[in-house]
């Protein structure tokens, strides 16, 4: 407990500079940015709903799911011709 006192006692006797301001400077500077890059994020995010960006919601989480006619196609012609191809082979 006197170890705490101790301590407590060296603190005050501390004397503050109150012409040192660089701490504070320093916190100033860093809510600026911190504005500025909100203000940054903002800008950011309005240009994206102004573009479009949010206006279908629904297609890319169902577009997994539906087929695309073309694609499966062009997959059933590369088995017909692979499986046309294994059986000219195996005659010969």
């Amino acid at each position: 407990m006197a170890f705490f006192i101790g301590i407590s006692k060296r603190a005050k006797c501390r004397p503050t500079n109150p012409k040192n301001t660089s701490h504070m400077k320093i916190i100033f500077f860093l809510i600026a940015v911190s504005l500025l890059l909100a203000v940054g994020f903002l800008a950011a995010f309005f240009w994206a709903v102004r573009g479009g960006q949010y206006e279908d919601e629904y297609t890319p989480s169902v577009r997994i799911l539906l087929d695309d006619p073309a694609y499966l196609d062009s997959l059933k012609s590369n088995a017909n011709n692979v499986v046309a191809e294994t059986i000219s082979a195996k005659k010969t």
